[in-house]
């Protein structure tokens, strides 16, 4: 048998994985699908009617354009430090809502909190969100797991 070995993501790149992540994660909040408890305006949020295109299947998919990520001050820090895009579904807007050093996984509280797990760190963080443009609160609420990665309730 042979090992297998995991790619590496360099360290630079894992705070945009963890946006992309939470950006895919909120991106649902602003649908009117979403659960009540994820905060507006988290991460994405709705601007404008997304339009849909039919698949040859049958369901619709969002139709998607490039936006910008919105930075607010104090977290533009690197990778942030230069301007962003991703795809969203359009008419969305995507801000970066929160960091938390080397992230895995996140999951939305059903009181609208956020808990993102930090499986080398061997704990659980929780970020409430803070009041009108505030940025959110962390703090770690669960330690001393044994690489902690999925979430859920």
């Amino acid at each position: 048998m042979s090992a297998v070995t995991k790619p590496r993501v360099p360290r630079r790149l894992r705070g945009l994985v963890l946006v992309g992540a939470l950006t895919l994660v909120t991106g649902a909040c602003g649908t009117s699908t979403a659960p009540a408890s994820a905060p507006a305006g988290a991460a994405s949020s709705p601007t404008a009617a997304a339009s849909a295109t039919p698949t040859a299947a049958g369901s619709a998919t969002p139709a998607l354009a490039t936006v910008t990520v919105e930075v607010p001050a104090g977290l533009t820090s690197a990778p942030f430090d230069q301007p962003r895009q991703v795809q969203a579904p359009a008419g969305w807007s995507v801000s970066l809502w929160a960091r938390v050093d080397a992230a895995r996984l996140a999951a939305w509280t059903p009181d609208g909190r956020l808990l993102v797990s930090r499986p080398k760190a061997g704990e659980v963080a929780l970020l409430s969100p803070g009041s009108g443009s505030a940025n959110p609160t962390e703090t770690t609420p669960l330690t001393g797991l044994n690489q902690p990665h999925g979430l859920t309730f």
